[in-house]
């Protein structure tokens, strides 16, 4: 996967691992890749490694993948507006259906070996920034850690700064400095 980084956008990135990992290689796995222009979920759908596009607003991604089962769509009544704080987000995520325990946000079924075990959350802003929140157990009774940072395109710098030493690069020359930023 981490070949993945040397690619100049976050498409090509999700590209490239949907087209080259095998399969029999790796357990089923959901893998977010974005940059400030797309987002992508890469993910291993048993007999294939999917690449579907995020487009934007809430997308619900659980072990069963975007839509896939009744679940992922009864967990979204549990959701705030995408524009509500991170906190409301993290409650959210945080809810039992006493009717159904599968149908919770965080599920506790310990008879059976199944439950949440850890959540993630990760919010996009418009301004440029990701909020990233992860709750290492169940989310319940999980203390939550938080980060915020702001999206730079550290690829645009240097291939900026080298199109004012040499004027303007070829997609090759853009993908060997991002291959050398991928490898410090």
């Amino acid at each position: 996967m981490l070949h993945a980084l040397a690619q100049p956008t976050a498409a090509l990135a999700a590209e490239m691992l949907a087209r080259t990992m095998d399969p029999a290689r790796y357990r089923p796995f959901h893998c977010i890749i974005a940059d400030t222009t797309s987002a992508h979920l890469v993910w291993h759908a048993g007999s294939e490694i999917r690449n579907d596009s995020l487009t934007s607003g809430l997308h619900v991604i659980t072990q069963w993948s975007l839509g896939a089962c009744e679940r992922d769509r009864n967990v979204r009544r549990f959701f705030p507006e995408p524009e509500a704080p991170i906190d409301a987000f993290r409650t959210a995520l945080t809810q039992h259906d006493p009717h159904n325990p599968y149908d919770g946000t965080c599920v506790h079924r310990p008879n059976e070996g199944y439950g949440s075990r850890s959540t993630s959350l990760i919010i996009f802003t418009n301004d440029g920034r990701i909020q990233y929140a992860h709750a290492n157990d169940p989310p319940c009774r999980a203390t939550w850690t938080e980060e915020e940072v702001l999206i730079t395109n550290h690829l645009d710098r240097h291939c900026e700064r080298a199109e004012g030493e040499r004027g303007n690069l070829t997609p090759t020359e853009r993908h060997e400095i991002a291959s050398a930023e991928a490898s410090q």
